[in-house]
């Protein structure tokens, strides 16, 4: 399969983070880890409730997108598990392409850590 290139703009980079978190938060919502396992043991023969799947189409139809999710997706991939959604719904694009941290994002961060 052949991935046409596409140059995120900043709005399309921020598109794709917030699907990003979109489906993180949605897989963070309560959902049933049986019904969404690979393994048909777990769910008891049903079909696998695949919530990545319709993320991932969503980023066939608007490839601009895709950096932004794969930032996203790198970061939880990288050993660090996933955050909660919210804090990478609140990544500045700064933050996230590599400048200076930013203020704002410090101290949403230092608010998460307080709350946990």
């Amino acid at each position: 399969m052949k991935v046409r290139q596409v140059s995120a703009s900043d709005s399309d980079f921020l598109a794709g983070r917030d699907l990003a978190a979109r489906m993180l938060r949605h897989m963070q919502d309560g959902v049933d880890a049986d019904a969404c396992s690979i393994e048909a043991v777990y769910r008891g023969g049903a079909p696998q409730k695949n919530l990545a799947l319709s993320y991932l189409l969503m980023l066939v139809q608007h490839p601009e997108l895709i950096e932004g999710f794969a930032a996203v997706m790198s970061d939880g991939f990288n050993g660090c598990s996933f955050a909660d959604a919210n804090l990478y719904a609140n990544l500045t694009l700064p933050e996230m392409r590599g400048a200076k941290h930013d203020a704002s994002f410090q101290a949403i961060l230092g608010k998460m850590i307080g709350a946990a």
